[in-house]
């Protein structure tokens, strides 16, 4: 493993909403893994990122990023060792 090489943990969130006798209201909902492989994340293109980040979920055939679309995402990480 280089230093290029990470594990990224990907969390889905989304709003269902939920019908109740009378009203809906939205309810969050969320679910975390960790990719499978490592990835080169300093290494990749925005639309390798993107593919390799929800391929953790399984949704690497569902979205088809590009450089003006894709899932809304926001990226985060923690400092450097």
């Amino acid at each position: 493993m280089t230093s290029h090489d990470f594990f990224v943990l990907v969390t889905l969130e989304w709003i269902e909403r939920v019908k109740a006798a009378r009203s809906s209201h939205p309810k969050k909902h969320s679910e975390s893994k960790n990719s499978s492989d490592v990835i080169k994340v300093l290494t990749l293109s925005r639309v390798q990122f993107v593919t390799a980040t929800l391929a953790a979920h399984g949704y690497q055939n569902t979205y088809i990023p590009g450089p003006t679309s894709g899932p809304g995402m926001q990226v985060s990480w923690t400092g450097f060792a």
